[in-house]
């Protein structure tokens, strides 16, 4: 899918806009600004982890999600980004949710999503060993993180409700009424 400039218009400071970046990035810690892809970072970091990103809609498959924030953001060098392994980053999207997301909600659900795939990554690897001890702590292991995936799924469900709101309401409502244009022309 293509993106452009328009598409995150909603932003206060657009993270395609190179002058809206500038205007921002005065405002982050010091700390941040040194970063060689400082741009690139708050860019990426604002694509991937601000609810009002189209991309949290559009691109609903986080490595997707990830390859695409990091081409927008113009990340070469991209691995690292997706794994949080570069620190710089990690400490920038902790900064970013607690100051301009404002949500606990929401970083639950960013960091719940990411250990979620980590888990599934991890049931879905052959169980190995080379005695039945080993074989079976391994499948001990699956059994747990199959416990931890339960889990994980309905406090992601319970964010996602708290956060993007309850559609039951809206369900009910339609369940007790028929919605069609005669209804609404008698009001």
């Amino acid at each position: 899918m293509t993106y452009t400039e328009k598409d995150f218009s909603v932003f206060q400071y657009n993270p395609l806009v190179k002058k809206d970046l500038d205007k921002f990035i005065a405002t982050i810690p010091d700390e941040f600004k040194s970063h060689t892809h400082i741009h690139g970072l708050v860019s990426y970091t604002m694509l991937m982890y601000d609810p009002r990103s189209i991309l949290i809609v559009r691109e609903r498959e986080i490595d997707q999600r990830k390859r695409t924030a990091a081409e927008l953001a113009n990340l070469k060098e991209m691995e690292d980004y997706f794994t949080l392994s570069d620190e710089t980053l990690m400490t920038l999207v902790i900064w970013y949710l607690k100051t301009q997301v404002k949500s606990r909600e929401f970083a639950a659900i960013v960091a719940l999503e990411y250990k979620f795939w980590e888990n599934i990554s991890e049931l879905m690897s052959p169980i190995v060993g080379e005695s039945n001890k080993e074989r079976l702590e391994a499948a001990q292991k699956k059994a747990v993180i199959s416990q931890e995936i339960d889990s994980d799924i309905a406090k992601l469900n319970r964010y996602y409700k708290d956060f993007f709101g309850d559609d039951d309401a809206i369900s009910t409502q339609v369940r007790k009424q028929s919605f069609r244009p005669e209804n609404f022309a008698r009001k």
